[in-house]
């Protein structure tokens, strides 16, 4: 019965997403810890790049993707003014320490982090400057963590 209780986590996942015109489910732990090093093998510059990359966004949101067991995004395209992000992202998922999580963003600073709720979910948004490579999150745009 181990399938069926995957599959019942998956499908909490996505039934948490607000409505989106594009979603990913995926297996972390699997992406990271096995198909990546596969894809990678052979190339140390473009791993380098690559865990650097995750580095930076480990630095300026708190939270390590590599660490987390199940992802699913929800992608939504906007109208948004010249110059603004075409779309907007939500990201929820499983294996995150939250409350941990909260403290270490609310100790950067007020403002950084807000509460929206979504049916039953509580959802904590962090604001993120995408411009930004390290540092505090601090600009538009924003990452989604289900509470």
């Amino acid at each position: 019965m181990a399938g069926t209780d995957v599959t019942e986590q998956a499908a909490d996942l996505l039934t948490s997403l607000p409505p989106s015109d594009v979603v990913i489910l995926f297996d972390a732990k699997r992406l990271f810890g096995e198909a990546v090093p596969r894809v990678l093998d052979g190339h140390p510059d473009l791993r380098k790049q690559f865990d650097s990359s995750l580095d930076d966004d480990m630095a300026t949101t708190g939270l390590d993707i590599r660490a987390m067991s199940r992802v699913a995004m929800g992608i939504r395209s906007l109208s948004p003014p010249e110059g603004a992000d075409k779309s907007s992202v939500v990201s929820i998922a499983q294996g995150v320490d939250h409350q941990s999580w909260l403290a270490s963003m609310r100790q950067k600073g007020p403002g950084l982090l807000r509460e929206l709720r979504h049916g039953a979910t509580t959802f904590h948004v962090l604001q993120v400057n995408k411009a930004e490579k390290k540092g505090d999150p601090t600009g538009p745009g924003a990452t989604e963590g289900q509470g």
